[in-house]
């Protein structure tokens, strides 16, 4: 978020009813830590203390008809996001009863919603976000497999076109950013009439490799395509 890193989970099945949800008024509860690391994230006694209040906030949400959906955690603090139609004579006790019984302080701002903008703007991942996600779950099976993720190796990639113009237009452009050209061949057109099948030699380590996907997967739509993911061997030191 911004310059600061940022971990965020959101319920993904409410996705299917939060917009038919009776209730508008979104409530975020912001706690503030006392002694986070150094990326702004809880130590594990804090983290403890979160859990906690999430449980709270989480149960105080259902026992009045509302509906707990989220949390954002950067820059020393955590954000809760609930939809509900508690008032404020409702609210303020309730935070007060926490800061007394934790030491904390529990700070929150209310404002009509009906458009459930804290939800699918703050919480639900971008297109973008789900690349990090896809691209996460790589590394880790890579992890999960011994690797370190620190060696350069070479990583293939792939991406689909509707029209050989455009498939191309993006090998052009991928040969001008150190990309070597695999194939190009006719695909089924679930993912498009064209497949570009490529490579290049990089670090599969998370931050460095989406910098790598963001950039793709962006020309990709650019090019009328749709950028599908990567691969490569695992190494052991």
């Amino acid at each position: 978020m911004g310059e600061k890193t940022a971990f965020i989970f959101y319920d993904h099945g409410i996705r299917e009813t939060i917009d038919s949800f009776p209730k508008n008024q979104l409530v975020r509860f912001d706690l503030a830590y006392k002694s986070p690391n150094e990326h702004g994230f809880p130590t594990d006694d804090e983290f403890e203390i979160a859990k906690a209040l999430e449980d709270r906030i989480e149960s105080f949400m259902i026992s009045n008809d509302g509906a707990y959906v989220g949390r954002v955690t950067t820059a020393g603090h955590r954000y809760f996001y609930c939809f509900t139609d508690i008032t404020e004579e409702l609210i303020r006790p309730f935070c007060d009863e926490l800061n007394v019984e934790t030491g904390y302080y529990l700070d929150h701002r209310v404002k009509n919603d009906p458009e459930k903008s804290g939800y699918w703007k703050d919480l639900f991942p971008t297109e973008d976000d789900w690349q990090m996600i896809l691209d996460s779950r790589t590394v880790e099976a890579l992890k999960h497999s011994g690797d370190t993720c620190e060696l350069e190796r070479r990583i293939e990639h792939w991406a689909y076109f509707k029209s050989k113009a455009d498939a191309k237009t993006y090998v052009a452009w991928l040969e001008s950013q150190g990309f070597s050209l695999e194939s190009v061949k006719r695909s089924k057109p679930f993912f498009g009439d064209w497949r570009v099948r490529f490579y290049r030699l990089d670090t599969p380590e998370l931050y460095a490799i989406n910098k790598v996907t963001y950039k793709l997967r962006h020309k990709a739509i650019a090019t009328n395509g749709k950028y599908d993911g990567w691969e490569t061997s695992v190494e052991k030191e």
